[in-house]
């Protein structure tokens, strides 16, 4: 009887210890688990170093980088509808002929080019685009034609007659709307039956041009100015001269 008392002592003294060792244990667990926390949290709050999530930005910040997205949109926007033209490319540009001038019955004068026109109304293409104009709103269409030069002698030019030669000086005037250059004025000389016997012509004493090929010209004519002319014709001694033509040519450059 004894025995198993004692075999029941060592026992329960062997429990005893064995869950005493295993509380430390887990005790021993749980400070380090502790203490690792605590590192942790440190760690995540420490100011010296990034947090690894992101903070939640104030309303402040979020209303400080709308405003700078839009700055940037619309500098972007800004940049792709205007271009950078330099003085070659708008040469090339060209504003759209104006061939119609039309009167509304607003009193509202349109000029373009109608390019497409029905029984109700048309279409004009002008400087600022093409409009659609009703024709019960139109009094009057008429055609509008280009500006050009319109040259015209002045009188009768001081005629001096040699033996071998005869000599033409006069003025002539531009009664247009367009400069002429490089005019020039052409006299032929005729016998009694109306046959060529010489031609001649010369450049006026004009204006001075300078233009884009790098020609430079004093045979131009502006809107309104005068301009005098001096021509010389050879004629041989045994030609007889019954009358004489004159003519002027001119052209267009920019």
């Amino acid at each position: 009887m004894k025995s198993l008392q004692h075999i029941i002592l060592m026992l329960m003294l062997s429990i005893f210890f064995t869950t005493c060792s295993n509380k430390k244990e887990v005790d021993d667990s749980y400070e380090k688990k502790t203490e690792a926390a605590e590192r942790d949290n440190a760690y995540l709050f420490e100011n010296t170093r990034e947090p690894f999530y992101t903070v939640d930005p104030k309303l402040e910040d979020i209303e400080s980088e709308i405003a700078m997205l839009k700055e940037k949109v619309l500098q972007y926007e800004s940049e792709i509808s205007t271009p950078n033209f330099n003085t070659e490319i708008l040469k090339l540009i060209k504003s759209p002929k104006i061939k119609h001038e039309i009167q509304l019955s607003n009193g509202t004068i349109i000029q373009g080019t109608i390019i497409y026109e029905n029984a109700d109304q048309l279409i004009l293409e002008t400087q600022i685009g093409q409009l659609q104009i009703n024709k019960n709103e139109i009094i009057k269409t008429n055609e509008v034609l280009p500006p050009i030069a319109k040259l015209e002698f002045i009188g009768d030019a001081i005629e001096e007659i040699y033996d071998n030669k005869r000599a033409y000086q006069g003025s002539i005037r531009n009664d247009g709307l367009k400069r002429a250059d490089f005019v020039r004025v052409i006299y032929t000389m005729h016998d009694e039956n109306s046959d060529l016997i010489a031609i001649d012509s010369a450049f006026i004493s004009g204006s001075k041009q300078i233009f884009k090929s790098g020609i430079i010209s004093d045979a131009s004519i502006e809107p309104g100015e005068f301009s005098d002319f001096y021509v010389i014709i050879n004629i041989e001694d045994d030609t007889n001269v019954k009358y004489f033509l004159r003519d002027i040519k001119w052209e267009y450059f920019d």
